[in-house]
């Protein structure tokens, strides 16, 4: 490049330069196309919300339910399971086919139909920091619709629970039956022992007064080991899962919401607008 060649070159520069100046008057040349296409657009997306199936979002709150024993800890005692694998059990698939199997019986054994369901998809949980609580969410084409996945939902979880409580409780009434056992033998022991003592002689009398001490000894061991193994099936220590508040349906539709799909059409048409203003421009410069 030459000396000569600088000034063509930075007045070349100086006319591709864009000034706001500039932009303004795109948009002052172009404001009614790109105002009625943002117009347009959100009338459509508000439009189209009407062609869209409807999704009603619901709620429902379970307490995990206590197993005294149990090596699960939670907030508050030991737990029949974990948060997290309650969460797990939850979101697995198996679940998730089981309970919509129940919800659309029409359904059943067809796998892929029930999977497609929007409820199937939106079924998730969540812990609730700080509780032993676990939180489940769906969504449905309807409010009874939700409602009734997550009453199922609800009713799968506990009955899961149950079997788990049942297999932790199958110890300790074990170990009870065995002490209530011991405990009959003992209550017949000390009988023999009082009626021979009662007609025992001086030195017979005091090895049966032995054998009676030693046999309540006996009897208070197993006394209080009977109270700490009925503690573990007392109906505070150990308790099935349970819903803990009603199940919450949201008023309105979660989806799709008219707010959005109106913003979402105006920006588009907005964007549309100013496409055609420069596809104009270009036409006009290229004349």
């Amino acid at each position: 490049m030459t000396h000569d060649d600088l000034p063509n070159d930075m007045a070349q520069n100086d006319v591709d330069e864009i000034t706001f100046a500039d932009v303004l008057g795109f948009i002052r040349e172009n404001l009614k196309r790109i105002a009625g296409l943002a117009v347009l657009g959100a009338v459509i997306g508000i439009a189209g919300t009407f062609a869209i199936h409807k999704q009603w979002q619901g709620t429902v709150t379970l307490q995990i339910g206590r197993a005294a024993g149990s090596p699960v800890v939670g907030p508050d005692g030991p737990l029949i399971e974990s948060l997290q694998q309650t969460v797990g059990r939850i979101q697995l698939s198996t679940f998730r086919d089981k309970v919509m199997a129940d919800v659309f019986p029409e359904k059943q054994g067809d796998v892929d139909a029930l999977r497609r369901m929007t409820a199937w998809g939106a079924l998730k949980a969540r812990t609730m920091p700080g509780t032993a609580y676990v939180e489940i969410t769906t969504r449905g084409r309807s409010p009874e619709e939700a409602q009734q996945v997550l009453t199922v939902a609800a009713q799968h979880v506990e009955t899961e629970h149950a079997a788990i409580l049942e297999r932790a409780r199958a110890l300790p009434k074990q170990q009870l039956s065995v002490i209530d056992a011991a405990i009959e033998s003992n209550t017949k022991a000390q009988e023999q022992l009082n009626a021979a003592l009662a007609h025992s002689k001086n030195t017979d009398s005091l090895l049966a007064l032995g054998a009676v001490q030693s046999s309540r000894t006996e009897r208070a061991a197993l006394n209080d080991s009977r109270y700490r193994v009925s503690q573990l099936l007392a109906p505070d220590q150990s308790y099935n899962t349970r819903v803990v508040s009603n199940i919450q349906i949201d008023a309105s539709p979660v989806f799709p919401r008219k707010l959005y799909f109106g913003i979402g059409g105006l920006v588009v048409g907005a964007i549309s607008g100013v496409l055609l203003g420069l596809l104009r421009k270009t036409r006009t410069r290229s004349a």
